[in-house]
């Protein structure tokens, strides 16, 4: 529904303020279930890293938040948003999905030749490939 509106309305389809959940598994679905929503629509997204402030507006204290007592991110957090994507494209997205169970990343574009710039590939190999990746790519002349 909302892709429909931002269609309609002729603008950018992006999600704000998710993920102030407690740190654990149920937060990770969470925030993975949220993260697959918004990659099925193309829509940008910006996590909130909620901050208790001690008054009744933010009573979650810390553990809400990315970072843990320690001023280190909570791993299952950080796991659930840092994902592959394609940031720029030479040409058109049609889809993009990233698995949080084995770091595979699939995306489909309408190639464009006249872009000039490069189809640009973000990667977090630290968290996702620690062993190395395997790139593959592939040209459909008809989709």
């Amino acid at each position: 529904m909302r892709r429909e509106d931002a269609n309609r309305l002729k603008v950018p389809l992006i999600f704000t303020e998710f993920g102030a959940c407690f740190a654990g598994q149920e937060c990770y679905v969470e925030i993975n279930n949220s993260m697959d929503a918004f990659e099925s629509q193309l829509a940008s997204w910006a996590y909130w890293q909620y901050k208790g402030y001690g008054d009744f507006t933010t009573t979650g204290g810390a553990a809400e938040g990315m970072f843990a007592d320690d001023g280190l991110p909570q791993q299952l957090k950080l796991k659930a948003i840092t994902r592959t994507y394609v940031h720029a494209y030479k040409g058109t997205p049609k889809s993009s999905w990233f698995s949080t169970e084995t770091g595979s990343y699939l995306t489909k574009f309408n190639y464009n030749h006249n872009i000039t710039a490069d189809t640009e590939l973000y990667m977090n190999t630290d968290l996702w490939y620690k062993q190395g990746f395997k790139l593959t790519m592939a040209y459909a002349a008809n989709g």
